[in-house]
């Protein structure tokens, strides 16, 4: 029997398969100027409006991220590979 809320059900089953069987990879775009150009009027420097740069980097995070890693923190584990690693302090 056919049901909209059957179909619904489906859908969304097909899609979590399709999530689930993907490596997510995130691409982050930055906005070089309010008016979105490449370059200077007729010039051939490029256009970068570095406040509204630093602002979109703020926000998305990468800044914190770049804190941390300077901080000495560049590479992330999963929990099972870190369990795998020797630890020296445990020997």
């Amino acid at each position: 029997r056919y049901s909209v809320s059957g179909e619904f059900r489906q859908q969304l089953k097909e899609l979590l398969q399709q999530i689930q069987s993907t490596e997510p990879h995130f691409i982050r775009c930055i906005k070089p100027n309010p008016q979105n150009q490449a370059f200077l009027p007729d010039t051939e420097k490029p256009f970068l409006h570095r406040p509204s740069v630093a602002e979109q980097l703020s926000y998305q995070g990468v800044l914190a991220a770049i804190k941390v890693a300077r901080a000495g923190f560049p590479v992330r584990f999963w929990h099972s590979d870190f369990l795998r690693k020797p630890n020296p302090q445990n020997q």
